[in-house]
Formats: structure tokens, sequence, C-alpha cells
């Protein structure tokens, strides 16, 4: 801790903007040890003296990659990411389903129908190659992890399977739109209209959040180092 203020560890930051979780202030809640604050902390503290690295010690975790969108989750995420509502939110999906970029939005499924799943592997392997693809596909691991509840059954098995996770539509060619893509898209087919900011950072969370849910899991290394003197 420096000052009663704890240190920001990996748990503290987003792991896709590497930023600290929205709800943390940085020197309140914890500290963001970056290269000018460590400097900082040196120079007041060195006072001549002779420091020294008494141990090292690395390893390595995996983060399971996340499960498709469900109304419930999407709400979430849209608030802690984007700060919306949850009306705000549904609306904004709720235009995004209209103009045919979203699949429907009130769902309990993280299910994918098998064009949505051929949609969502070309989108992992185009946009980051295919060593980034998990062996499972996202219905696959759905299935194992329902597996492992013991003694747990899907209530609604059926209702499950009539809709799909969130995710992107499948648009020609069997593909869904790159976020980049979607404004000139909607401009195109609207006349000249704009799509509202806060609909495009929506489809830009739900194209990620399902392009995530194809991936590997996520690696991290992590080094620890005792620095005395």
């Amino acid at each position: 801790a420096i000052d009663g203020v704890r240190v920001a560890s990996g748990k503290d930051f987003d792991g896709e903007t590497g930023e600290l979780v929205s709800g943390l202030k940085d020197g309140t809640d914890v500290v963001h040890l970056g290269e000018e604050t460590a400097r900082k902390l040196f120079d007041a503290n060195s006072d001549g003296a002779t420091w020294m690295v008494t141990s090292v010690e690395s390893r390595s975790r995996s983060n399971t990659g996340p499960v498709p969108f469900i109304t419930s989750t999407l709400q979430q995420d849209s608030n802690q990411r984007l700060g919306l509502s949850v009306s705000d939110t549904m609306r904004a999906a709720q235009m995004l389903y209209e103009e045919g970029y979203i699949s429907y939005m009130r769902t309990d499924s993280t299910h994918f129908s098998n064009d949505a799943l051929d949609a969502g592997k070309a989108a992992v392997t185009e946009g980051y190659g295919a060593n980034y693809l998990a062996e499972e596909d996202p219905n696959a691991k759905a299935s194992r992890r329902k597996s492992k509840k013991k003694g747990k059954q899907d209530d609604n098995k059926n209702a499950q399977e009539a809709h799909e996770a969130i995710r992107p539509s499948i648009q020609e060619g069997g593909r869904f739109l790159v976020p980049r893509e979607v404004p000139a898209h909607y401009k195109a087919k609207s006349g000249g209209a704009m799509l509202p900011d806060r609909a495009l950072k929506l489809y830009e969370l739900i194209y990620s959040r399902t392009t995530a849910s194809f991936m590997k899991d996520q690696v991290l290394d992590q080094t620890s180092v005792v620095i005395e003197r």
C-alpha cells in the first residue's frame, strides 16, 4: 500500500482497455503504479541507499473467455463500460435490432445458430488470425459448463433453443459487420442519416463480446518482484 491506499492489481484493470475498471478512482480507491509514480516513490525514498532485488517469481494463469450476451449481462456491461442506463441500453438495442444489425435483444439464451457459429469463426480468423480461434465453439463450451453443474437442469431448454444469444446480425456473404463498417452501411441504407453514437458503441460492445466468446482462453504472465534496501 502507498499512504494507506492499496496498489492496483490485475483484477482492477479492464481486460480490453487496460484502464482501471469503472468505479475505481486512481489515488483514492487504488494506486495505479505506473512508471512516473514509481520513479517519484523511488526518488522520495532512496536517500542514497542501495536497493536490491531479493526475489523474482513468475507464473501464468488463464482466464476463460466470456459467454455471449443475454439481456441481463448486456445491460450490466453497457452500464459499466458505456455508462448507459437499462432503458437507454434497451432503446439503443431496439434500434439496432429494427435496423437489422443485431439479433433479438430480449433473450436468456447463450446459444448460437449454425450460421452464427460460422460467422463468428470467420470474424475471429479474419480480424485476429486463426491461432486465436478456440477449438471449442461457444455452444460446445456452454454444454460443457452445464454438464459440470451436477444436479442442475435447464428448466426451459426449448425456450433457450428458440432464441439466440445477443449477437451481430449476419449480413450479405454470411458475415458480421465489423464496427467500423456500420456507420457507412447505415448511412447508405437510410439515405444519408447518421447512426446515433450510443447505438454504435453498443454495437461495438456486442461485436467484441461475440468475437471474444469464440477465442482461446486469455493467458496472463504475472511477475512479482521484491525489492529491499
